[in-house]
């Protein structure tokens, strides 16, 4: 079968073609090729298969002519086969709006800003499009696919008079934006479920970030927002400054503006010299925050009331001129957005109107008031560990102004001898513990006033929240040109591509690495897969995919691993000192003959036999055990942006003596039918059916519809997941787990001892999930465990499980954490975490053994109470509600 496939090896010298003929030799539209870059780029693998500026397309790259017809088409045509359209060096004239298709991305070539020079090069749209239509069609629509390395200019835009456009990126849907620079965007960009933006850098003179209807989890990191982005982008009449800075905040311009959003997790987020920087709108949602750092602003954090909407921040800092945080309806801007939500027919319950605001670490600095609650509506905060430096002089210049609401302030400091909590009513409730001041405290509160107040200093507030390490960038061996090997699939979906793939791997191993590229389809393996060190695994999607965003699908179909999950894994990554680790990217991966009926054991997906190797962009389509990072030397092992369904456990990570990362990952075992399922969506107010890039093979139990997944089937998958676990953390683990998040598995975190040398270590920061069981502690190592800023929530509280389903012999009701007598005394800390549960069916937390520290925890749960089961084991905490706590030994 192997003449079924053809293999192309690019490996030939560059040497053995002349230099003419390396120039006037032009490749197809639709051949992937590795391509020069003007400017340095953390893709040092950029492979593209559409070059714009080449027939059939030749647009004008001078920025004299439009270039949208071109774009598009190149676009239309990658729509068809794949692959990523490339826009070289230059400027790009845009007087209609481009659509990337799904799983298509448009990438150019990025010149990234620097404190030291942020003059744009590079790839450089300018915009023609939209000129005075605010709400008018975006300039850029990505339907699930990826935007990246590009700049987005407006050269009609003038500040002595604002010119209205619309929003310059719509992210619909799980689209993802990379290494983007917006100079002078009116709009920024819109978001979507599931959409990720990573190092956007940009000026928005009226709105940066939107996030509408964004549920399940987007995600944004490393973004950048300031007036400097056009003000000292090169161009000639850019505005100065310090006139622009000015014309924003009189514009009352906001950097993030946060609408119906399910826990969004923001990372690295940097803003200044804006009107506000976040604005808290009407519906209702929660996210996560880590190293927001807000400067220059009128106001930081604006919460404008509306229905329920909750931020949990982390290691941040705030510096206001008017006010930090301010809680303050604004029933002009709330009824706006009630009304657009109403007219598209989605409904939320008004009644819950709360807004609540959980901070640990951060810093506050104002020359006004640092924390203004008006209590115009339900009004919580909770502080931790703050910092306030600086406050104004005025009358009602305070660190914490509270007309009323709920406020916890523990352990922190206060910088100034003055005006340092003010509270008006005595219906406000106060907890005011721990604090310090540089002489004695300065409150002023109603006689009437019910409230804990002790200034008395912690003789023990927990522990600090470890260092969070940098995230390395994982790349084959060898990066140049004659380093890419391609695979073509045939279009016969029977034939086996396994040994043409390893043929292809190698030959690359052979030669001292490279990429392995499979262009869009199915590719059969009727064996498995072996992964020289310095090589790598590719697949065409350029960014995460989920379901039928995959443009490129292995289907595993070995008949020797049905029911035999101890044998080999599907494909295994190689090491070794020299060449160093191997990965896989950019693709799915599909078992044909699973039944969502009968789930069948197979053996691990992917295992890695050494060091640094990898896992990036890749979406589990319905594995049993997908990825292996523990049972060799796993060190500096990496898991990036890997989404989907794993039938028993996603990752088990271990064996990481010095460090490993799982970063930005998604799990939900729900997710097998994002690939099966035509998903109805609603066009201009008509159903229609979204068809697949292509066909996915199985038969109808192989390939489940949503309403297979959840219960009121015969069959319903979820409670047949007696074991699904999202995170397995082994034996000799010491992992870094940011922005996870999982929904669905019966447990999201599993802490084992998997080869009888003892437990393993991870530092959890930010994310959440929705599991039958948050938290299961049986075994960890000596250094323990740290959880910062993250939501545990026993999935039974949603309409997934029945009582009557939760399978035989396992904990009753499910929990947030169990922890087990043989964690001995080992240190288990959960710094700001959230618990959730009902009281009439959850147990929050049974710890049995352990050396436990609660810091800044707390239960929001719209059922009721909360319960605490203590066994065995040490306890503390410190600014935690906790509930009940129903035994104790």
């Amino acid at each position: 079968m192997r003449s079924k496939y053809i293999i192309l090896i690019l490996a030939l010298s560059f040497s053995l073609f002349s230099p003419v003929q390396a120039l006037t030799q032009e490749p197809n539209p639709g051949s992937p090729r590795l391509v020069d870059l003007k400017y340095p780029s953390e893709d040092l693998v950029p492979i593209i298969s559409y070059d714009v500026t080449l027939p059939p397309y030749s647009v004008d790259k001078t920025g004299k002519t439009d270039a949208s017809q071109g774009i598009n088409q190149a676009l239309l045509d990658a729509k068809k086969q794949g692959g990523t359209v490339f826009l070289p060096v230059g400027r790009y004239l845009i007087q209609k709006q481009l659509h990337i298709p799904i799983g298509v991305t448009l990438r150019g070539d990025w010149k990234q800003p620097t404190a030291k020079n942020l003059k744009v090069g590079g790839t450089i749209l300018f915009a023609d499009f939209g000129h005075g239509e605010k709400d008018g069609a975006p300039l850029i629509h990505v339907k699930e696919g990826g935007i990246r390395d590009l700049s987005i200019f407006y050269p009609k835009q003038n500040i002595k008079s604002i010119i209205p456009y619309p929003v310059t990126v719509h992210l619909n849907g799980n689209a993802a934006m990379r290494n983007v620079t917006l100079i002078n965007s009116y709009k920024g960009v819109l978001t979507g479920h599931f959409s990720t933006i990573m190092n956007l850098y940009g000026t928005t003179l009226d709105v940066g970030i939107t996030m509408l209807n964004a549920g399940a989890v987007p995600r944004c990191r490393n973004i950048h927002l300031s007036p400097r982005y056009w003000s000292f982008c090169g161009h000639k009449k850019a505005p100065k400054f310090k006139d622009l800075a000015k014309v924003m905040k009189e514009r009352k311009a906001y950097a993030i503006q946060l609408n119906r959003q399910d826990a969004g997790i923001f990372m690295d987020i940097k803003i200044d010299n804006y009107h506000t920087a976040v604005k808290v709108m009407p519906p209702h949602g929660w996210t996560y925050w880590h190293d927001l750092k807000i400067k220059d602003v009128e106001v930081g954090i604006h919460f404008t009331g509306g229905s329920l909407q909750r931020m949990y921040v982390t290691q941040s800092s705030i510096d206001a001129e008017q006010f930090g945080i301010l809680m303050k309806m604004e029933k002009d801007c709330w009824q706006d957005q009630w009304n657009k939500l109403s007219k598209s027919g989605r409904k939320y319950g008004i009644e819950k109107d709360q807004a609540l605001l959980r901070i640990y670490d951060c810093e506050f600095s104002s020359n006004g008031t640092n924390i203004h609650l008006d209590g115009s509506f339900r009004q919580e905060l909770n502080l931790q560990e703050c910092s306030f430096n600086k406050w104004g002089s005025k009358e009602k210049d305070y660190a914490i102004y509270c007309e009323t609401g709920e406020i916890d302030v523990y352990d922190s400091i206060f910088k100034q001898n003055k005006n340092h909590l003010y509270i008006d009513k005595s219906k406000a409730s106060l907890s005011f513990v721990g604090n310090t001041f540089p002489s004695k405290p300065h409150l002023r509160l109603p006689a009437s006033n019910s409230a804990i107040i002790d200034h008395t200093p912690a003789k023990n507030s927990g522990p600090s929240m470890p260092d969070i390490l940098a995230i390395p960038n994982r790349l084959p061996a060898r990066t140049e040109k004659a380093s890419l090997y391609i695979v073509k699939t045939m279009t016969d979906k029977k034939a086996d591509a396994s040994t043409a793939i390893q043929d292809a791997l190698n030959k690359a191993g052979k030669d001292g690495g490279g990429t392995v590229y499979l262009l869009q389809g199915s590719y059969r393996l009727t064996n498995h897969l072996t992964v020289p060190p310095g090589v790598e695994l590719r697949g065409i999607n350029d960014f995460m995919p989920r379901g039928t965003q995959s443009r490129t699908l292995l289907i595993a179909d070995i008949a020797k691993d049905k029911g035999k999950p101890n044998n080999s894994p599907l494909i295994s990554l190689h090491s070794n000192s020299k060449l160093g680790g191997s990965g896989v990217t950019g693709l799915a991966i599909w078992y044909e003959h699973q039944d969502f009926r009968n789930i069948q054991a197979y053996p691990w997906t992917i295992r890695s036999l050494g060091p640094k190797c990898w896992v990036q962009r890749v979406y589990l389509g319905n594995s049993y055990n997908a990825i292996d990072f523990a049972t060799h030397n796993n060190d500096k092992h990496l898991i990036s942006r890997v989404c989907g369904s794993a039938l028993n456990r996603a990752f088990m990570v271990g064996n990481s003596p010095t460090i490993g990362w799982v970063d930005n990952c998604h799990i939900r075992p729900q997710d097998w039918f994002l690939a099966s399922e035509k998903r109805v969506v609603h066009r201009n107010g008509n159903v229609a059916k979204e068809g697949f890039v292509f066909d996915i093979p199985g038969d109808r139990y192989n390939k489940p519809v949503i309403g297979d997944i959840f219960r009121g089937t015969e069959h319903s998958l979820i409670p047949n997941l007696r074991g699904a676990g999202a995170i397995t953390i082994a034996s000799g683990a010491n992992v870094q787990i940011t922005a996870f998040f999982t929904n669905g598995a019966t447990r999201a975190f599993d802490f084992i001892d998997h080869d009888g040398s003892g437990g393993g270590s991870a530092n959890i920061l930010i994310g959440g999930s929705e599991a039958g069981w948050g938290a299961w502690f049986k075994d960890i190592g000596k250094k323990g465990v740290t959880m910062t800023n993250f939501s545990l929530n026993p999935m039974t509280r949603l309409p997934y499980i029945e009582e009557k389903d939760i399978p035989e012999g396992h904990l009753p009701k499910g929990m947030a954490v169990k922890i087990d007598s043989t964690v001995a005394n080992n240190p288990i800390n959960f710094i700001s975490p959230k618990f959730y549960g009902r009281k009439e069916i959850n147990l929050g937390v049974d710890m049995q053994g352990g050396k436990v520290f609660f810091k800044q925890g707390a239960t929001e749960n719209p059922y009721g109470g909360f319960f605490l089961k203590v066994k065995g084991g040490s306890l503390q905490q410190r600014n935690t509600e906790m509930g009940d706590i129903i035994e104790s030994h």
